[in-house]
């Protein structure tokens, strides 16, 4: 009864091991954004910040401010 409780142990920590690993090994679309793709060519203003205001979600996942409070910070200086 002893080696069923350890054979079921065993099994269970494989099995927790190889789902990690997959979890772990999740296939990723891109490594850099497109957007940011070609920023050392075309520079950031150029490139970088034109595109993203297109796309206020990716502006502010960029920015962590919102396209208006952007405008506003260019404003004051």
């Amino acid at each position: 009864m002893a080696d069923d409780d350890d054979n079921v142990l065993l099994l269970t920590a494989t099995y927790g091991v190889l789902r990690l690993r997959q979890i772990r090994k999740k296939k990723r679309r891109f490594w850099v954004h497109p957007v940011a793709a070609n920023r050392e060519q075309q520079g950031d203003y150029g490139n970088l910040i034109l595109e993203l205001r297109t796309d206020q979600v990716l502006f502010h996942r960029y920015f962590w401010i919102s396209i208006s409070q952007f405008d506003e910070i260019l404003s004051i200086t």
